[in-house]
């Protein structure tokens, strides 16, 4: 049996399957109707079988839609004469990637970052389904990538570049690590999207060359493009200088239920002269109850809560090896630390709050 034939019979199933579907919901499934326990039964396996077949049908598509899209065409149609195209190679790199970037996407459904999604999946599409160079689209996704990478706007999860580099200071706080996981999980879509975007810039341009595509390069250039985009991307965060000045923090984010408000304003000193450096933060509870800040720590390390040595507080109480701070009052805390920390982190019983002062 040829595969279209058996893609014919797949399309015609799976109406067929939904409608059975239907109808064991509306009869042998509806509970306000009577039947015997044996029909009861029947109908609960008759909807898993529908459901076990959809889903095979479902995949059947899927890894047919797969292995076509890899079926790769010398002249393409709908391609005029002297039009430029991907080699075989490039247009490999772009399909695979494209479908990483689409499953990599998914995790994003769980935020509120529509704008990225919809970039993502538009560029994932474009690169499954072009294989022309279009130069201002190409400068259109690497602008998109630039932003995406450097700029930090929290709500649509961009600024990879700092996030990254925010994970040598961050310290550990989830113990099983899931936590962190989740940080990479997150990278992996703007990391593909960055690269591909790059590399495809990178290929038009190197294809406007005659000496480069009329030879071997053709196939083997486009190889070590994606792989120098994707070092760039990746590398960058983990190998760039961390610098550390004087000057006002900034609160970055939290995790938990509240409790500590943010500091408005925190302040890194240097003393000169005692060659100590000052952290100053002014936190207010919001809630009704007491809040606890239990650990303190200085970029990965936990700054132990002497108080009175390396910490002093105003307008709360140190008990328990705890810093408690009554409901609606306002603290002032400061540390004292021989060196600097690019991030401070405030752990509390219910919340942490992080702030940054590295550059």
């Amino acid at each position: 049996m040829s595969v279209t034939k058996v893609k014919k019979i797949v399309l015609i199933t799976i109406p067929i399957l939904i409608l059975i579907t239907i109808i064991d919901l509306v009869t042998l499934g509806n509970q306000s109707l009577v039947f015997e326990p044996f029909w009861r039964k029947a109908g609960k396996y008759i909807g898993i079988g529908c459901l076990a077949i959809f889903i095979l049908c479902l995949l059947y598509l899927f890894i047919s839609w797969f292995v076509n899209s890899f079926r790769i065409s010398k002249t393409p149609l709908g391609i005029e004469p002297g039009q430029r195209l991907a080699s075989v190679t490039e247009t490999i790199i772009r399909r695979s990637f494209g479908f990483i970037l689409l499953i990599a996407t998914i995790p994003f459904f769980l935020t509120i970052a529509l704008p990225t999604i919809i970039i993502f999946l538009t560029f994932a599409i474009y690169c499954l389904k072009s294989r022309r160079y279009r130069l201002g689209w190409e400068i259109f996704w690497v602008v998109l990538a630039l932003l995406i990478y450097f700029v930090p706007i929290t709500p649509i999860d961009w600024g990879i570049y700092p996030g990254l580099k925010a994970t040598r200071l961050s310290p550990i706080l989830d113990a099983s690590g899931i936590g962190d996981l989740f940080i990479y999980i997150f990278t992996i879509a703007p990391l593909v999207f960055c690269s591909l975007a790059l590399f495809l810039l990178g290929n038009d341009l190197a294809s406007r060359f005659k000496k480069i595509s009329q030879t071997a390069w053709r196939n083997v250039l486009p190889i070590i493009l994606f792989l120098l985009a994707a070092a760039y991307f990746v590398f960058t965060p983990f190998i760039s200088k961390i610098v550390v000045e004087p000057g006002y923090g900034s609160f970055t984010r939290s995790g938990g239920g509240g409790g500590i408000e943010k500091s408005p304003s925190p302040e890194l000193i240097f003393d000169q002269q005692q060659n100590v450096w000052i952290y100053n933060f002014q936190m207010k509870n919001d809630l009704q109850d007491e809040a606890e800040i239990e650990k303190i720590f200085g970029d990965k390390s936990e700054i132990p809560l002497s108080v009175g040595e390396n910490i002093k507080i105003e307008g709360a109480v140190f008990a328990n090896n705890k810093i408690l701070i009554k409901p609606g009052q306002k603290a002032v805390i400061t540390i004292l630390s021989p060196k600097p920390f690019g991030i401070v982190t405030f752990q509390g019983k219910n919340t942490s709050v992080v702030y940054d002062f590295w550059k």
